[in-house]
């Protein structure tokens, strides 16, 4: 029976995770004015490098710092791309507040879009229920005026019901204006 020996290998495991730093292929780009800025915003140590391949410029971070001094086996991970250095005030810059949430921790972002589906999922119950109450309301209505048979096919949806979020406030604006016109023509 042979052993085997599981060893980490932290180069490979930060190459799962970003790009190895070529010479050949990523320059690295001085710190400018704009990446001085994202930085101090941020609290990191990003970067800017020339990709020589593609013509682009891109903001990056190290996974796994390089040893020499060019970058030479370094692990990036590259955040955002740009056609010209950003201190050329290039057309597809990203502001410091979107490098900013860009950069946030994974489990923030994580939080952020839950929020955001609980948000809608309460949004639509608000307007389902303001749905049912405005049905209701046009139910009673009709009972009011004495036509309990409409009110009672309203109420167990065998007439359709159109809401005015559903239907869409100028439509439904519209609507009531011409029905009122329509009501105060026909009265004596």
């Amino acid at each position: 029976m042979c052993d085997i020996e599981m060893i980490r290998d932290p180069i490979t495991m930060a190459m799962h995770e970003g790009v190895l730093c070529h010479p050949g292929l990523n320059e690295l780009m001085p710190n400018g004015d704009w990446i001085s800025a994202v930085n101090r915003a941020t609290g990191l140590d990003l970067f800017i490098y020339h990709h020589l391949f593609q013509g682009t410029f891109c903001v990056a971070g190290w996974v796994l710092e390089p040893v020499e001094p060019n970058g030479k086996n370094g692990v990036l991970i590259e955040l955002c791309n740009m056609v010209l250095p950003p201190d050329w005030n290039s057309p597809d810059r990203p502001s410091i507040p979107w490098m900013q949430w860009r950069t946030r921790p994974v489990v923030e972002q994580a939080q952020e879009q839950m929020d955001k589906i609980k948000g809608r999922q309460k949004e639509r119950a608000r307007r389902e229920a303001d749905d049912i109450a405005a049905q209701y309301d046009m139910a009673k209505h009709l009972r009011h005026k004495g036509e309990a048979n409409e009110a009672s096919s309203l109420e167990t949806g065998h007439t359709p019901f159109e809401s005015r979020e559903h239907l869409g406030a100028e439509i439904w604006d519209e609507t009531q204006d011409r029905l009122t016109e329509i009501a105060k023509s026909q009265s004596p």
